[in-house]
Order: C-alpha cells, then structure tokens, then sequence
C-alpha cells in the first residue's frame, strides 16, 4: 500500500513558502508621498492629502506635504536623517535646540527640522504638534 501525503502538509509549505516571499516586501512597503514619490513616509506616518500644494514652474516644482503622527519628532527625524542620504539627498542642516542668537550672523538651524538638498532642489522637514511639513523647492543659486 501506498503512503498518502497530508494534504495539509502541502498547504503548510506553500504558506510558508508565500510568507518568505511577501514577507519582505511588506515590511519595507512604508509608502512614498504622493506628490514626491521619491520621498518616503516614515514608519507611523499617514500623508494628509488635503494639505498639499502644488506648484510647477520653469525653475522647478514647489511642492508643500503634510502627514499626521504619533510618533516621537526625534524618531522621525532620525528616520530621514538615515534614509535620504542613501536616496541622493545630502544633509545641509540638522535640529538644534539652542537659541537663535542675534549677534551671530551664522544660521542657527530650528528646532525639529532638516533641510536637505539634491541636484536642483531643496528640501524641508519641519515636524510641529503630530504634523510633519515637507517643502520641496528649487535650490536657489547664491550667484547668477
């Protein structure tokens, strides 16, 4: 006589095998903006689609993003302070908590916010009260 297989052994590698697969894909499917797709959201953040602005013009787009969180403003920070670098954007600010001083002329980075640049643009990410502001902008030239 012959050995019958489980039929639920079947279906329990073909789970697994499902899960292996997907399972990856999930966990860094966090989403992009909407308006930006080349920006992603932090894990925790849901994009306010009501405020957004956009705005194309010869010298680039401007674009103004909002999304909700719970999350800490430090941890989301962090978050693309770590991650846009290795999508091309480099670092030109990060939060300070120090008081703006009048008698420096240097700029004093605000509290809870990176700016970061990349080819042509400029962007912001100010995180205020559960909201994260994104700005993108074109990069201004000092000369022309």
């Amino acid at each position: 006589m012959r050995a019958r297989k489980k039929p639920l052994s079947i279906f329990s590698a073909l789970f697994s095998l499902c899960f292996f697969i997907l399972a990856p894909l999930t966990a860094e499917a966090q989403g992009f903006l909407s308006a930006a797709p080349e920006i992603p959201l932090a894990p925790g953040l849901q994009e306010n689609e009501s405020g957004m602005f956009i705005f194309d013009k010869p010298e680039g787009r401007i674009v103004s993003m909002e999304a909700i969180s719970a999350e800490p403003a430090a941890q989301i920070l962090d978050f693309y302070a770590k991650t846009l670098p290795n999508l091309g954007w480099t670092m030109s600010s990060a939060p300070s908590s120090a008081p703006s001083s009048a008698s420096s002329s240097a700029p004093v980075p605000k509290a809870n916010m990176l700016v970061f640049t990349r080819e042509s643009e400029t962007l912001n990410i100010q995180v205020a009260g559960g909201v994260v502001f994104f700005r993108l902008m074109p990069l201004i030239a000092a000369t022309q």
